[in-house]
């Protein structure tokens, strides 16, 4: 899926089990039929998931997924 990113965010907390959580939002808008305008949505990439090199905000990223909705890969967009 292609996406557009507005913005990103690191995390990194203990959460109240006790469990570190770290990785990074991204903050990203793509088309969706059901919303007029774009879809504003947040992804949690794991640090085992590459960000691309120089990706900034107003980049275009393609982001795959398991048909579950898990993140799987993300590359950036060449145009």
């Amino acid at each position: 899926m292609i996406v557009m990113l507005q913005g990103y965010a690191r995390v990194d907390f203990v959460n109240e089990k006790g469990e570190r959580v770290h990785g990074t939002n991204l903050f990203i808008t793509y088309p969706d039929p059901n919303v007029s305008g774009l879809f504003a949505g947040k992804v949690f990439v794991q640090p085992n998931i590459p960000i691309p090199d120089g990706t900034t905000p107003g980049a275009e990223l393609d982001m795959q997924f398991t048909p579950k909705g898990k993140l799987v890969s993300i590359a950036a967009v060449k145009r």
